[in-house]
């Protein structure tokens, strides 16, 4: 009796999945439009231009996850690839898309999506914080403490070498 190898590959979504999907992709683009204009101050054609092009790699990244069938890589990963790819120094278009979304702040972008990340939690996941126990909150903060200051300390460095 033989096996047959079977290639893993993504679950498919229904057109009307992609559609739900897609929808609340535009009102996370107009959302961070919003936050952006809100922190900032600065509100013109140059951030919408931002945002779309923002919006087409993120599309494109989620293009490549669905037709490239391998299940243990993320989304993420796609949609960083494409990001790296399409700005990376030396690539045709690259010094126009940088400069596409140079006026995007992506931090008032970020905090109120990972606030709503955060609300996502579910029973589950709460669960199983309480079945880790103090120990694994006590590494993960310590993790998460080293982390943040490794990160400080890199950008520190990389600061002081970029200064005048």
């Amino acid at each position: 009796m033989s096996e047959t190898a079977q290639t893993p590959t993504k679950p498919t979504s229904t057109p009307w999945q992609q559609l739900k999907s897609d929808f609340w992709l535009s009102i996370i683009a107009v959302a961070a439009v919003a936050f952006s204009h809100v922190v900032t101050g600065f509100y013109g054609p140059g951030v919408w231009i931002g945002l779309a092009v923002v919006y087409v790699i993120v599309v494109f990244g989620y293009a490549l996850a669905r037709f490239i069938p391998i299940k243990s890589l993320p989304d993420l990963f796609w949609i960083s690839l494409v990001a790296m790819v399409v700005t990376w120094p030396g690539v045709p278009g690259s010094p126009a898309v940088r400069s596409a979304i140079d006026g995007l702040s992506f931090l008032p972008t970020i905090t109120p999506l990972m606030a709503f990340a955060a609300l996502g939690l579910g029973a589950k996941e709460v669960d199983l914080f309480k079945r880790a126990g103090v120990h694994f909150a006590i590494i993960s903060l310590l993790v998460f403490c080293g982390t943040f200051l490794g990160s400080a300390i890199i950008a520190n460095f990389v600061l002081a070498l970029m200064a005048p």
